[in-house]
């Protein structure tokens, strides 16, 4: 690994700038590719002095750290040894700054940092895998986690994790939903938007943004899944207004050519048409409201609504006279019949399609580790 990084440090020497692991360490860095590039003399001149705030920067912080029992102190502490190793391989593999400044070696220390930073995760880990409860599980999962980021396949590291994150995983159950008063859902509607949910949200695997499985209540039974935390849905405070249609006329008209007299000249001749138009305006009001409720305790997780709503306008025409003078944003008025009928159910799936992707989002927000 050592002779990798002094390859790849040479390459990069050779290419120009060379990157410092720590921002801190900007200035001796940037005196490092001066003196690589062209053997600059104010640079040379620098390097001692840069080099041993830096020194000393990073000795201090470590120390600092060392101070704390808190094992999030490891990963700072093996940040400020990189740092200084990288000081040290660097120079070292850089012919143009032989001489001009002595350097240590940080690997042993950086090795024993980590060794002893994994040892002190993994026994918090373990502590907080006997309690049982599924919050200590996921902090041991964490802890698991930073095991393996400083020393991989530490132990039996890997197997823990697997464990620690099958205790801190919840079964989530979203029902069908509810509706309130003079509103209606279609059954059909109702059970595409839980099973949509559920699906996007990972279903019986999960998924990377939260730290649960989801389950239609039908596949919780079939399953013979006891689920941990179980979703509400019910629409409430609704409101669907009667459409308000207004009719009105627009005259149009067009030159066309219609031939050409003996001499070659074109002919025109002006058409016309009456558009006959109806304007719908349809406006409904719901709110999405959700409860997630921990079945251990019967404590809410958490309870809260969304706004959905709707403002509609379509127009529709039809038009009596000579259908050459309709322009092509005519026609569109004259082709959108389809769209002045629309029914309680398809307002219906605009108000889903409203609140599905807020809903979503506050359900992986819930349920993430």
């Amino acid at each position: 690994m050592a002779l990798l990084m002094l390859v790849v440090l040479v390459s990069c020497g050779t290419a120009g700038k060379i990157s410092a692991i720590s921002k801190d360490d900007k200035d001796l860095f940037k005196a490092i590719t001066a003196i690589n590039k062209s053997n600059n003399a104010e640079a040379r001149k620098d390097l001692p002095a840069l080099h041993d705030l830096a020194v000393q920067r990073h000795e201090g912080n470590i120390s600092s750290y060392r101070n704390s029992d808190n094992p999030d102190r490891w990963p700072k502490i093996i940040h400020e040894l990189e740092a200084l190793q990288q000081i040290h391989t660097t120079i070292n593999s850089i012919p143009a700054l032989s001489g001009l400044v002595s350097t240590r070696d940080y690997s042993a220390q950086l090795r024993e940092a980590k060794e002893n930073g994994a040892a002190e995760y993994y026994e918090l880990g373990m502590q907080l895998m006997e309690s049982g409860s599924r919050q200590d599980a996921r902090k041991a999962y964490e802890a698991f986690q930073n095991v393996n980021k400083m020393y991989p396949n530490y132990r039996n590291t890997a197997s823990l994790m697997r464990e620690a994150r099958e205790r801190g995983v919840l079964d989530v159950v979203i029902n069908p939903i509810r509706s309130q008063g003079y509103f209606y859902t279609s059954t059909f509607r109702s059970d595409n938007f839980q099973r949509e949910l559920v699906r996007d949200l990972g279903g019986s695997f999960g998924n990377s943004f939260s730290g649960a499985r989801f389950y239609t209540d039908w596949e919780a039974r079939s399953s013979n899944v006891e689920p941990d935390w179980v979703v509400d849905l019910a629409w409430e405070n609704v409101y669907m207004g009667i459409p308000r249609d207004r009719n009105y006329t627009r005259t149009v008209s067009r030159e066309i050519e219609v031939g050409k007299d003996t001499s070659g000249r074109v002919i025109y001749k002006t058409v016309n048409a009456t558009l006959h138009i109806t304007s719908r305006v349809i406006n409904a009001r719901a709110d999405m409201v959700y409860r997630i409720t921990d079945l251990e305790d019967g404590d809410d997780v958490e309870w809260s609504r969304i706004p959905g709503y709707l403002d509609l306008s379509y127009e529709h025409a039809t038009y009596t006279g000579d259908s050459r003078a309709l322009s092509n944003y005519d026609w569109a008025l004259v082709n959108n019949r389809r769209q002045m009928y629309r029914s309680d159910d398809d307002i219906l799936d605009a108000l889903y399609a409203r609140v599905y992707p807020d809903l979503r989002s506050r359900l992986e927000s819930a349920t993430r580790w």
